[in-house]
């Protein structure tokens, strides 16, 4: 324990029987409680924190065979061509750690993949220290709408024949990642040196499910409405629909002057050695994506 001249934090006088009680002593003992009245130590008073929320989404382009791209989502590669790295390529081979699931191998440095994923990243400043209290991510479709991916309808999230070591034909898939990283403050570009705060993988998208009612419902409504709302697509309204993944009370503490990075991980399967599964050619497209990220900031004095 640190040494401490005594526990007394007002004024070092000390008024008691024995002692003398001068008026120069007791004006500078009213002086020093004065200014701490009126500027409070930090350590004085009871740590107060307010929520912010940081919030992004985006709706992906109309997709067409001919007028289509990936952005904001981008390779975790670094390479353009497995197992060769163009002349002025950063040194990281994979931009996130920890992103492995079934039927993705990207064998990075180790000769030809199989697979690719993307991810979306944001990345935070926060100059004072922070605590990360949840994480919220929306995949959000619509029933006979734009986001439904190749087939025509997204449907459930599964694998496809030939599916995944450990998974079966029609299994539920478990492929993305939500990675939240922290950059090393004095090496921020190598990816490497990163540390990983929070990561949520291997967890079944289907069972995420945010609608009370399946999608496509026609002739059911909440009964506690009015005018009742039909779940199905109507001619003036269509439904809220998707999964949604949040985790709560995370209580992840950041430092003072971190740079955080919140990245959202999809496959794309090569359709050979595993099936493209639900996610198709264009796993980007398939919904709408929004993320909250909830932070709790201490309560500054203005």
């Amino acid at each position: 324990m640190a040494w401490r001249r005594h526990n007394r934090n007002l004024t070092h006088e000390v008024f008691y029987d024995g002692t003398t009680i001068d008026g120069s002593r007791l004006e500078k003992a009213l002086r020093v409680i004065k200014d701490k009245f009126n500027k409070v130590p930090k350590g004085d008073v009871e740590n107060r924190f307010v929520a912010v929320q940081y919030h992004a989404g985006f709706s992906p382009q109309l997709h067409s065979a001919t007028a289509a791209h990936n952005f904001p989502w981008l390779k975790i590669d670094n390479r353009d061509v497995y197992g060769v790295q163009p002349p002025g390529a950063p040194h990281n081979v994979l931009r996130l750690k920890g992103t492995r699931v079934p039927g993705i191998y990207l064998n990075a440095g180790y000769g030809s993949g199989t697979g690719i994923q993307y991810a979306w990243s944001r990345t935070f400043a926060f100059k004072k220290p922070v605590v990360v209290d949840s994480i919220s991510i929306l995949l959000q479709v619509e029933p006979n709408g734009p986001f439904q991916g190749d087939s025509g309808s997204v449907g459930p999230y599964e694998y496809t024949n030939p599916p995944p070591p450990g998974y079966a034909n029609a299994d539920l898939t478990a492929d993305v990642i939500v990675l939240m990283d922290v950059f090393n403050p004095t090496t921020p570009e190598d990816a490497v040196m990163t540390n990983v705060e929070y990561v949520r993988r291997r967890w079944v998208v289907e069972r995420e499910l945010f609608t009370l009612f399946a999608s496509g419902a026609t002739g059911t409504g909440w009964d506690d409405m009015f005018p009742t709302f039909d779940s199905g697509d109507v001619s003036n309204v269509r439904p809220l629909d998707g999964r949604l993944m949040e985790d709560r009370d995370l209580n992840i503490p950041i430092h003072a002057g971190a740079k955080v990075r919140l990245s959202i991980v999809i496959p794309e399967y090569d359709g050979t050695v595993v099936g493209r599964g639900s996610w198709g050619t264009v796993p980007w497209y398939l919904q709408a994506w929004s993320t909250t990220l909830t932070v709790l900031e201490e309560l500054q004095a203005l």
